[in-house]
């Protein structure tokens, strides 16, 4: 018994041709699968198997063949593309059987199936996710090298990035942990200073009864002494520098800690990133409220008592008119 058998690609231009013929309205990606699938022959031809692989994908994602998919996993096999690979192997998994599709998948697994795992990204819509800078469809299994993965998260125009590790055979669905609450961004938003009472001494009064002699016609009664010991400013100004020295200190760190992260972006230094910036705002919430009271106590402490002169004013009238 003689069996004969069509050349591949004379197979697969009856294969678009039929798909064209079949469903008029796909005649454009029946024609696009086919130059996708000439030039991935003709890369594949030059041993170019990287060019390959990504052009018989493509001629597969226009026009699902099983040709074009074995010669999608045979190339990327050969580029020694893990990732592409065993993506194409997953898609494999949702076609009719094939036996020669179904040969490449098993090389592909026994080369690589130790090297990638599948990420599931869950997040509440409406959400746009990347994994590093490939745009990832919420809620579809997609397979990735095993490693770390910088995850960014967009809601409402706002992006977050996570990072995220994915461990080799592992099926992980992965949603963004919930924020905790943001807490007040100064320390001084919720604090009421209250102004320290200045208690004045009256001066004394004089009566007509004794007339005053020239001593005490010279000299005025008691000025009216501080209320706030100027030992208390030189506190407060002391607390206010050491608070902002530690504020310059934190935030140097932080920055140095979001440079880490950028650099190597792990769970780990992201979390100590974000405490590292709470501790720094938390700071400069207490270096204004230091400076805020400093700078009224050196108002009370500092504020010009009653004059010696206008003291002796009323005492001098006084004895004028008894004489």
């Amino acid at each position: 018994m003689v069996l004969w058998t069509l050349p591949r690609r004379t197979a697969m231009a009856i294969t678009f041709a039929l798909c064209a013929l079949a469903q008029p309205s796909f005649a454009d990606d029946a024609a696009g699968a086919h130059d996708a699938y000439e030039a991935g022959a003709k890369a594949f031809g030059q041993s170019n198997y990287i060019a390959a692989a990504a052009h018989f994908a493509k001629a597969d994602d226009l026009a699902p063949a099983a040709a074009a998919l074995e010669m999608a996993i045979k190339s990327a096999i050969l580029a020694d593309d893990a990732q592409l690979a065993m993506r194409l192997a997953a898609r494999a998994e949702g076609r009719e059987p094939n036996v020669s599709v179904a040969a490449q998948v098993t090389r592909a697994k026994e080369k690589f199936g130790g090297k990638v795992g599948r990420l599931t990204i869950q997040c509440a819509a409406p959400c746009e996710a990347k994994v590093g800078a490939e745009p990832a469809q919420v809620g579809v299994a997609r397979v990735y090298i095993a490693g770390n993965h910088a995850i960014e998260i967009a809601i409402a125009g706002t992006s977050r990035v996570y990072a995220v590790q994915l461990s080799a055979g592992a099926d992980l669905t992965w949603s963004p942990p919930k924020e905790p609450e943001t807490p007040p961004s100064s320390a001084a938003t919720n604090t009421t200073f209250a102004a320290p009472s200045v208690v004045y001494t009256a001066p004394p009064t004089v009566t007509a009864s004794a007339a005053p002699s020239a001593v005490d016609t010279a000299s005025p009664g008691p000025v009216a002494s501080r209320a706030i010991s100027p030992a208390w400013f030189g506190i407060g100004v002391g607390v206010t520098a050491v608070a902002g020295a530690l504020v310059v200190g934190f935030g140097l760190d932080t920055v140095s800690r979001h440079n880490a992260f950028v650099l190597d972006p792990t769970a780990e230094r992201a979390a100590g990133g974000r405490d590292a910036e709470l501790r720094t705002n938390v700071m400069i919430g207490v270096t204004a409220a230091a400076a805020i009271t400093t700078a009224l106590l050196g108002y009370f402490t500092f504020r010009a008592a009653p004059s010696a002169s206008s003291s002796a004013a009323k005492p001098a009238a006084a004895a004028f008119q008894l004489r």
